[in-house]
């Protein structure tokens, strides 16, 4: 009679006890299997055979049916039978008043409570349940298209009749597995909650901020500190805009005020918390890699300022985080040694949303300077419009530095550190090409040392090798110009490239330094040593226009100063006139 008079919209099924009651529940043929299951079952706890408090621990033992909410209806409002009715599962109580007015009214706001949950779990159509046999339960349509994903849900609260509720709403959302079991875990105090999710991580955790032995932000602070990863939601009576806030601060990913869940709210908060959560995961994950880079790694706006940078930019440059973003890259790091063409041609690349790669030289927070492997990639939306850069860098010093003294060592005498046979023909080869163009002249001078074997043979190699690298220091201090070259073939011949006279006798004068200077004596440890040098010049282009005629025609000027007595020079024309003579 309170169900009509309180003009709730509601079929209503009426037995008399709960034998009856569960006999017309579990009945396998009749109206259950054509028309929908109970959304709710509105229990009298004093009843004939079987009362309300068996008929209560029947049901939550049925694995079908455990998940109907239950609502008491008693005479009783003394708390022991309160507390009794919620431990076995009840979602609700409502005590029986002597005014019919009253009672009427809690059953019309009970009715529209409850009518609510009922059109969430059914998503807002009717269920239309077929008999289906697997492990002795029921199945209608809606769980037979669930997902197959099985998620494991905590659910931290203290009134079995909220937990009921929840219960109700997750089982509806489709958040359980076909044959799967009972996604959710059940804590009443934030201590069992902190047990359970220690023991077994759960993917998502419903909390109520009013618990026995913990109220407030600090109950999602606390769960936040046990499990750090796993999305927490809130679930509060309280519609506190300022509290939800506080709460979202403290760590939970969503705020649900109960009762007023909007058509599958519930579900939906999960689901997203879930997805939201393994994005996360994902982002931390390429944070630490980003983090974990040997590479420098910045990113900058499309305006070329710096939004990111990871610790190993930090580390290659000595400039923090804070103080690059912000900043554009080319003011902290320019050396000036790139000129604006070449950013002309790389801002050319990326604006084109092209990636770049080349090598710089960038100047670090102290000043000093190093070589930069440097590649430029944009980052463009869904749409292909630019929105970011990303540079990766690398710091190349040492690479650059292997690569230089590896060529240094190709192209050098590992003794005396003057450029080889090698490195002198490519320089003369230039210096060639050079006097052609202005129709110049150059000559090459051969020379080789007098009297250093016997120093080699009486005084051995050591001393031999000793003497050699004062000779070349001497022999540098004779030719001060960097165009010119000072070069070792090999033994005791040497080789001096002037790259540009303006006339032969620009050589003699050169002859004669190289003469006076290796005619003094050369102190080598204990040993005073006396050597001389017989040198041979060729010109260009009177004694040949190529580097192997050059070299040839020098090389025989300098075996006819020999044949003169040594410590002199000879012109390869005058060896010729003579040698016609």
């Amino acid at each position: 009679m309170a169900l009509s008079e309180s003009q709730v919209e509601a079929e209503v099924e009426h037995v008399v006890d709960g034998r009856e009651a569960l006999e017309y529940l579990r009945r396998q043929g009749g109206r259950f299997l054509l028309a929908r299951r109970p959304d709710l079952i509105l229990l009298d706890l004093n009843m004939p055979r079987m009362d309300g408090r068996e008929f209560l621990a029947e049901l939550r033992g049925d694995q079908a049916l455990c998940s109907i909410p239950v609502v008491v209806l008693s005479t009783s409002a003394v708390d022991r039978d309160v507390l009794a009715a919620r431990r076995l599962g009840a979602a609700g109580y409502v005590v029986k008043t002597a005014d019919v007015g009253v009672f009427i009214e809690e059953i019309r706001r009970l009715g529209e409570y409850w009518s609510r949950v009922a059109f969430l779990a059914h998503n807002g159509k009717r269920t239309e349940w077929r008999a289906d046999r697997r492990g002795g339960r029921w199945w209608g349509d809606e769980e037979m298209s669930e997902s197959t994903q099985q998620i494991s849900i905590l659910v931290i609260e203290d009134d079995a009749g909220d937990f009921g509720l929840i219960q109700a709403n997750i089982r509806r959302a489709g958040l359980r597995r076909l044959g799967g079991g009972e996604p959710l875990r059940w804590a009443s105090t934030l201590v069992d909650g902190v047990r359970t999710a220690t023991a077994a991580k759960p993917d998502v955790v419903l909390l109520d901020l009013s618990l026995p032995d913990s109220t407030g932000i600090a109950t999602v602070q606390m769960m936040r500190s046990v499990v750090p990863d796993v999305p927490i939601i809130v679930l509060t009576g309280a519609d506190d805009h300022q509290l939800a806030a506080a709460a979202l601060e403290a760590g939970a990913q969503d705020y649900l005020v109960k009762g007023q869940f909007e058509h599958d709210a519930l579900g939906r908060a999960i689901r997203h918390a879930v997805v939201r959560q393994k994005l996360e995961s994902r982002l931390r994950l390429f944070e630490a890699a980003l983090n974990s880079a040997a590479n420098g790694i910045v990113i900058t706006d499309v305006h070329a300022t710096v939004v990111w940078a990871n610790p190993a930019f930090t580390r290659m440059t000595g400039i923090s985080l804070a103080e690059a973003v912000g900043n554009k890259p080319s003011e902290m790091l320019n050396t000036g040694q790139q000129d604006a063409e070449f950013y002309h041609r790389m801002w050319e690349t990326i604006l084109d949303g092209r990636v770049w790669s080349g090598e710089v030289v960038n100047r670090r927070k102290d000043g000093s300077l190093y070589d930069e492997a440097l590649t430029i990639s944009p980052v463009t939306d869904i749409n292909g419009r630019i929105q970011h850069f990303v540079a990766i860098k690398q710091d190349i010093s040492e690479r650059k530095a292997t690569e230089e003294r590896v060529q240094h060592l190709a192209h050098h005498d590992q003794l005396t550190d003057l450029p080889n046979r090698a490195l002198l023909s490519d320089r003369l080869s230039q210096a060639l090409a050079q006097v052609r163009r202005d129709r110049a002249t150059l000559a090459l001078m051969f020379l080789d040392l007098d009297q250093f074997k016997p120093v080699n043979d009486t005084l051995g190699h050591d001393v031999g090798d000793l003497l050699l690298k004062e000779v070349a220091l001497r022999l540098k201090a004779c030719v001060p110009r960097e165009t010119d070259t000072v070069a070792r073939l090999g033994g005791d011949e040497f080789v001096i490239l002037l790259a540009q006279i303006e006339r032969a006798m620009d050589a003699v004068l050169v002859a004669g330094k190289v003469l006076a200077a290796l005619k003094r004596p050369f102190l080598i440890g204990p040993h005073a040593l006396d050597i001389s040098v017989s040198i041979g010049i060729a010109v260009y282009p009177q004694h040949g226009e190529d580097v192997g005629q050059l070299l040839k025609n020098a090389d025989t000027a300098m075996y006819y100063a020999k044949k003169a007595g040594r410590n002199c020079y000879r012109f390869f024309r005058a060896v010729t006139e003579a040698a016609g003579a």
